[in-house]
């Protein structure tokens, strides 16, 4: 079926389900949830529709309004990582697969509203797909139960070590709130636009400059903070088990200011950026509950510096 027909029979047909999941942005707290640190964040307006049937033999066929050619497959297909965007449709099936038995398929056409990167679309996709096969199978998904599976797609099948702030913030905002989430203990606090706020804007700004996740430097990142974690602790004698337990969220911030100096110039780097965005979040969250727009602006642009 080629993607206008689809399209015409999508548009006509009664059993057809209508699916959105938001982009989020983080004012504050960014790049520090694979630390288990504290962040916040604003769901969107924009983001990822899916319109979809679902198809009892398995198959799926599915097309894009932004991206060239057509994702099929079937549910029973061995998954083999393809480096398109396909990849996130058949890692969802994967990925619900270690847990459920997934036996219907769909047939649907899928767009995102912005494109560029930065909006956390890759989470928002993989959200949106996981839902929709968990909805045509019969599976209902906690909050919790979705957000931990669609962190395992995009850490498994896409490659990206990611924290839970992106998903997080689609699965859990609200609009005319902000998201306060403490990833280690999950804990999520949702703080509604104070009546003395000014009136504000988000404002979505593309540079002109597109990447992936999953071809930047990111993981590299997300080591060098593992890293520094790991040796703070050995300065301080403190126990620090397996590398991949290891997070800047488990060094009191007294044992960081003691030995920082003697850390690498890049773990250095991206200790201080952890442990200041940690009291930036503190500060940010009191400043927007006091309705005081500029204080939280400010913590923003500092943000953004480190």
């Amino acid at each position: 079926m080629s993607v206008t027909a689809l399209r015409k029979f999508l548009d006509e047909n009664d059993g057809t389900v209508h699916s959105f999941c938001p982009y989020r942005v983080c004012p504050l707290g960014a790049h520090v949830d694979h630390q288990l640190g504290l962040v916040t964040g604003f769901a969107l307006d924009r983001g990822t529709s899916f319109d979809f049937v679902a198809t009892d033999d398995g198959s799926i066929e599915v097309y894009s309004e932004n991206f060239d050619g057509a994702a099929v497959g079937h549910v029973d297909n061995e998954y083999e990582r393809e480096y398109t965007w396909a990849d996130f449709i058949f890692g969802a099936v994967k990925t619900l697969q270690k847990s459920y038995t997934i036996k219907k398929g769909l047939r649907g056409i899928v767009s995102g509203s912005l494109l560029g990167g930065g909006l956390s679309s890759s989470a928002s996709v993989i959200l949106t797909y996981l839902k929709a096969f968990a909805s045509i199978n019969g599976i209902r998904l906690t909050s919790p139960e979705l957000i931990k599976l669609a962190i395992d797609e995009e850490r498994n099948c896409i490659g990206v070590n990611v924290g839970k702030l992106d998903q997080s913030c689609e699965v859990y905002c609200k609009e005319k709130h902000l998201l306060y989430l403490d990833t280690k203990t999950d804990s999520t606090r949702l703080i509604p636009v104070p009546d003395n706020m000014p009136d504000f804007e988000i404002a979505v700004i593309f540079s002109g400059m597109e990447r992936k996740l999953a071809g930047s430097a990111y993981n590299m990142r997300v080591d060098e903070c593992k890293a520094a974690s790991y040796a703070l602790k050995d300065f301080a004698h403190m126990e620090y088990g397996k590398f991949s337990e290891s997070f800047l969220r488990d060094v009191p911030a007294g044992i960081y200011a003691q030995y920082k100096d003697r850390l690498s110039p890049n773990w250095a780097k991206r200790a201080e950026h952890y442990f200041s965005e940690t009291e930036r979040v503190k500060k940010g969250i009191k400043a927007f509950e006091s309705g005081d727009l500029v204080s939280f602006g400010k913590l923003i642009f500092e943000s953004g510096r480190s």
